[in-house]
């Protein structure tokens, strides 16, 4: 019978929900909390815009906040990339996926090619 209860206790424990491994190591990767924040350094028309933005916010949001803050909210989101080692970030995906370190440079420029006239396009067609 004690031996019976002794399995039962083993198996309890396996079963749990600590958050740790089975072999009790921390998980190599948790999760910043919701509400950490990170300092980014958006460099919009050759000047830096800091902005303390959170690690759960989606990175549109930053961005939003750097456009305004630098005078630069006449074009809609779309006419705008953010670019970080030279690499085109997505926008809809939150600060934590990205892995930045503290004040990380992030490059804000219009896309080439938006808006314009669609006319001369028709007779570059002829």
């Amino acid at each position: 019978m004690k031996e019976n209860l002794h399995n039962e206790s083993i198996r309890d424990d396996r079963h749990s929900t600590n958050p740790k491994h089975s072999d009790d190591k921390p998980h190599p990767h948790p999760k910043p909390p919701k509400d950490k924040e990170i300092c980014l350094i958006f460099i919009v028309n050759g000047k830096p815009e800091k902005i303390e933005a959170k690690v759960n916010w989606h990175l549109k949001k930053a961005v939003e906040i750097a456009l305004k803050e630098s005078g630069n909210e006449g074009r809609p989101l779309s006419d705008w990339s953010v670019k970080w080692n030279n690499r085109v970030l997505d926008m809809e995906k939150k600060i934590e996926e990205f892995n930045f370190p503290e004040c990380a440079e992030l490059f804000l420029s219009l896309n080439a090619g938006q808006g314009g006239n669609t006319s001369m396009r028709r007779y570059a067609d002829c």
